[in-house]
């Protein structure tokens, strides 16, 4: 399995469980029978995950990688040689075995049609699968010049249409290619003061590849503290725009996903929108313990809630939000919608053994 170092993946709190909301109350996967998680609309496609990640389904399978952090206990001795290992596997939405696919802990996923295109939190390179292969594997498409593979120079992020690849660099630079990696170009460069390393998180809509700033980066020029900032490019290529900036006092602004043509994130409590062409956030509903993980289909914003342990529907999110509980899910730490259902990975231990689950359920009308 291969090894990522400490910033690779977030550490997700120890919650044991899962339990999965029916007319009858909750049951736990763990325990409930197969016919009472049937009744409940819940169906388990994976036991006895540690830390879930890189979560994706396709027309016939669920993919997502298992993760393990690997310590001594002695914090001296941790803080330098402490490391995830991890590995990708796939399960067959109609059910059977885990199949393994990568020696990768992938935690960054993107789908194209029938390509998965992935990548470690903290790898040089950017492969692709086809999902519609057998047993698919990974191909090479992308690794950037300067990394090193010791920290420093990995890719900020990587976005994909149906027939273009996209990578931010972390140094800002924007390159545009095809599927396979081929004709990479540079077509512009996000720019946030001097530095490099500034970029969060991206995200893709309406043909433009959105980043998100960390935040309190401080200009060495002028001493002044930089409002953590969203910037948008087109894949065309052009000039960067500042799409919004964020006020001192606010919360730190993450999560940030897209439904294709919106754009969503989290502050605090709040789940926020970003509407096409607005220059505005708008708050869609506070009513959360803990977000750790958002979907968005078009319609519907879901959330994972790792500090209640549910899982909740933003019904009509654009129009009329209404706050939905859907399932209790203990652990929950990161969300998918595909189709008409629900992905969801939850982290759990059952003495020192792992029990979480990765499981579905229907999308609400």
């Amino acid at each position: 399995m291969s090894k990522l170092p400490l910033t690779a993946l977030v550490a997700l709190p120890l919650i044991f469980g899962l339990a999965a909301c029916s007319g009858s109350g909750a049951s736990d996967p763990g325990v409930a029978t197969e016919d009472a998680l049937e009744r409940a609309g819940v169906k388990t496609h994976a036991r006895n995950v540690e830390h879930p990640a890189g979560l994706m389904a396709t027309d016939s399978h669920v993919y997502f990688s298992a993760n393990h952090f690997v310590a001594s206990g002695e914090p001296e001795l941790d803080q330098e040689f402490a490391y995830w290992e991890g590995k990708y596997s796939r399960v067959a939405l109609g059910g059977g075995r885990r199949e393994k696919v990568s020696d990768a802990g992938l935690t960054r996923v993107r789908k194209a049609g029938k390509k998965l295109f992935v990548a470690t939190g903290s790898s040089c390179w950017i492969s692709v699968m086809d999902t519609s292969e057998a047993e698919p594997s990974q191909k090479g498409i992308y690794t950037d010049e300067d990394c090193t593979g010791e920290g420093g120079g990995e890719p900020a992020g990587f976005e994909v249409t149906d027939d273009k690849f996209a990578v931010v660099r972390e140094g800002g630079e924007l390159m545009v290619g095809k599927h396979d990696g081929t004709g990479m170009r540079k077509v512009g460069e996000f720019k946030f003061a001097d530095y490099a390393g500034f970029i969060s998180q991206t995200a893709l809509a309406d043909d433009h590849v959105f980043v998100i700033t960390h935040k309190n980066f401080t200009d060495s020029r002028t001493n002044r503290v930089l409002p953590q900032t969203i910037f948008s490019l087109p894949l065309s290529g052009g000039t960067p725009k500042t799409v919004l900036e964020f006020p001192a006092a606010d919360a730190l602004a993450e999560n940030l996903i897209s439904d294709g043509k919106n754009l969503y994130f989290t502050q605090g409590k709040k789940v926020m929108a970003l509407k096409s062409g607005a220059s505005e956030a708008t708050m869609l509903d506070d009513d959360f313990g803990g977000v750790y993980d958002l979907a968005a289909d078009g319609k519907n914003v879901y959330v994972a809630d790792g500090k209640r342990g549910a899982l909740y529907a933003i019904k009509d999110a654009l129009t009329a939000p209404k706050h939905v509980k859907l399932a209790d899910a203990k652990g929950v730490t990161s969300v998918v919608a595909s189709g008409e259902r629900l992905y969801y990975g939850t982290h759990a231990y059952a003495g020192n053994k792992p029990a979480g689950v990765v499981a579905s359920l229907p999308i609400p009308e």
